[in-house]
């Protein structure tokens, strides 16, 4: 699942609508990837989500063995101010 993290943290990186300095990244033991922190809008965190399904299907993962299934947990939160 280090793979699935270490990629996603790159994409976001070049992703020039989202800080990707407020967002963490991790993998759970069930499979999902997890995104936290904060950012300024819904748009953005919206964004950070889209991200991770590309990088999922982009790279294979959705191929992994049933066991460890990718979901997306979106837990980043949105600080107008």
């Amino acid at each position: 699942m280090k793979a699935v993290t270490e990629r996603v943290k790159e994409e976001l990186l070049s992703e020039v609508h989202i800080n990707r300095c407020l967002i963490e990244v991790e993998c759970s033991s069930e499979g999902d990837v997890i995104l936290r922190g904060q950012v300024s809008s819904f748009y953005q965190k919206q964004m950070a989500q889209e991200t991770v399904k590309r990088v999922i299907k982009a790279n294979g993962f959705s191929n992994l063995p049933q066991q460890m299934i990718l979901n997306v947990r979106n837990e980043i939160q949105v600080n107008w101010f």
